[in-house]
């Protein structure tokens, strides 16, 4: 017996479609600056970098639980927490790694280490002169 034809979709359907995807994909949340009221603090003597507030450390997540941490810190001790993200900010759980996220960052100049720990932790090796934090990842509570 042979199987039933998939039906077409319309193309007020497809329209539908690509326009939601569209809009999950597009959507922010609104960014959590660390150090603001309300927000996660600055841990270990880290600061943002820029005098005039352009790259500010932040943090939001997008409608497919993809979490974006952006921004310029300096002035802590490294290999310590820059600051520590909130339950459904961490990185997502996975049975065979230690829930740990490494990314190579851009630190004063040379390559440093960004790391995003289970515990929501978030530290850099190479310099404290300044440290770019840019870095995307799965969230712990996304599909």
């Amino acid at each position: 017996m042979p199987l039933p034809r998939p039906q077409a979709a319309t193309p007020e359907a497809i329209r539908q479609a690509v326009s939601l995807a569209f809009d999950r994909i597009e959507h922010y949340e609104p960014w959590h600056f660390v150090g603001a009221a309300g927000e996660p603090a600055f841990q270990n003597s880290w600061v943002n970098s820029d005098a005039d507030g352009s790259r500010p450390v932040r943090f939001r997540k997008d409608a497919v639980g993809g979490v974006h941490i952006v921004g310029l810190c300096k002035n802590g001790t490294l290999d310590t927490a820059i600051f520590t993200l909130p339950v459904g900010y961490r990185p997502k759980t996975y049975a065979a790694d230690t829930n740990t996220l490494i990314r190579p960052i851009i630190s004063n100049g040379v390559l440093g280490i960004l790391v995003v720990m289970s515990t929501g932790v978030v530290k850099v090796t190479g310099s404290n002169v300044y440290a770019d934090l840019g870095c995307y990842f799965f969230a712990e509570d996304s599909a």
